[in-house]
């Protein structure tokens, strides 16, 4: 049960982290919005960390989902740094200035939505 906890710092201190290097909370711009374009994606996200988690780790159902959820906040985290929201301009996406906090914060929940689908498939087929 200490997985859960460490999953929690972790959300917090990405938050803060966040907050640091400029994310505003919300704007109403682009990627800056609580949900955007590619909120789906981070669904999906959910549905192969758990998938492959449960493949690597011998672990119950709220371990695995605290991997995912940690996962997830992680890459939200590496998202969100200068120079990969400028290799995001560059390629093309010239409108991304990075995602508000609190679109990290609901690409999160997508991902964790997301596995737990997962969740649900897995009991219904008898495989957790």
């Amino acid at each position: 049960m200490i997985l859960p906890f460490c999953t929690l710092i972790v959300m917090v201190i990405v938050t803060l982290s966040l907050r640091r290097r400029g994310r505003p909370w919300y704007r109403n711009r682009y990627s800056q919005r609580l949900i955007d374009a590619w909120t789906a994606t981070h669904f999906g996200h959910g549905l192969v960390l758990f998938g492959l988690a449960k493949m690597v780790f011998p672990w119950g159902c709220v371990d695995l989902l605290a991997i995912v959820v940690m996962a997830e906040t992680l890459w939200e985290s590496f998202e969100n740094r200068n120079w990969v929201i400028r290799m995001f301009r560059k390629g093309g996406d010239v409108n991304y200035f990075g995602d508000s906090v609190g679109n990290s914060g609901i690409d999160v929940l997508a991902c964790l939505l997301g596995a737990l689908t997962m969740v649900i498939l897995f009991y219904f087929t008898g495989e957790l």
